[in-house]
């Protein structure tokens, strides 16, 4: 698995979070935790997969449904049966009163077919 991260530093930008496994999967969940701070939460954010890492497709869109710093699990709101590679978490917004949003765990899980 690699783990690739567009991010910005202290810039309200938005950014994402990456995996790419090693072979195409189906996600049905993810879990994450965000850094240790309470104003850092991600606030909008999509769940994409891919196949070419350029073309993603949206697997569950929130505009405000906040990843904080306590353990959420995250359900996949769709009955698809796409497989893919890549998997990333674009953060669209993040609190405004923090500067450096970001997570510290990141987990998805895979059907086993």
């Amino acid at each position: 698995m690699v783990i690739t991260v567009g991010l910005l530093l202290g810039l309200k930008i938005t950014f994402w979070i990456k995996i790419k496994c090693l072979e195409q999967v189906r996600v049905w969940r993810f879990t994450t935790i965000g850094i240790n701070y309470a104003n850092e939460e991600l606030i909008s954010w999509r769940f994409e997969g891919s196949n070419d890492h350029l073309n993603c497709a949206a697997l569950r869109t929130e505009t405000n449904y906040p990843l904080g710093i306590n353990l959420k699990l995250v359900g996949i709101n769709t009955i698809s049966k796409q497989y893919y590679q890549y998997y990333r978490l674009f953060v669209v917004q993040s609190n405004p009163a923090g500067s450096s949003p970001g997570l510290k765990h990141f987990q998805i899980y895979v059907y086993s077919e």
